[in-house]
């Protein structure tokens, strides 16, 4: 009886989408109506700032989300799920396999 909406995020939609997305809810008698709104952003200028702002060599964190603004999809969440299922660490070489396994 709930219902979850997830509006994904800018840069980061999980939805393979590179557009940055929003949720218009609308109110009517009948309930909450949902809408999802996708725009154009300037995704080359943010990927311009992870390569110029050393952001990426903070830590692997950086890394993944960088790869999901890349790809448009979810990858933290379902790398942090295998990684803790299987007993892996969370490093350079965890996160190259995981690429190498769940590649389109």
């Amino acid at each position: 009886g709930v219902l979850v909406l997830n509006t994904g995020a800018v840069g980061t939609p999980a939805g393979g989408d590179p557009r940055a997305q929003y949720l218009l809810l609308t109110a009517t008698p009948g309930g909450w109506v949902p809408e999802f709104r996708l725009v154009p952003y300037d995704r080359a200028g943010v990927l311009r700032r992870f390569a110029t702002s050393g952001l990426l060599e903070t830590g692997l964190s950086a890394r993944i989300f960088h790869d999901e603004l890349l790809t448009s999809r979810s990858l933290y969440t379902p790398y942090w799920t295998w990684t803790e299922e299987a007993g892996l660490p969370r490093d350079e070489a965890t996160w190259a396999a995981f690429l190498q396994r769940h590649s389109d």
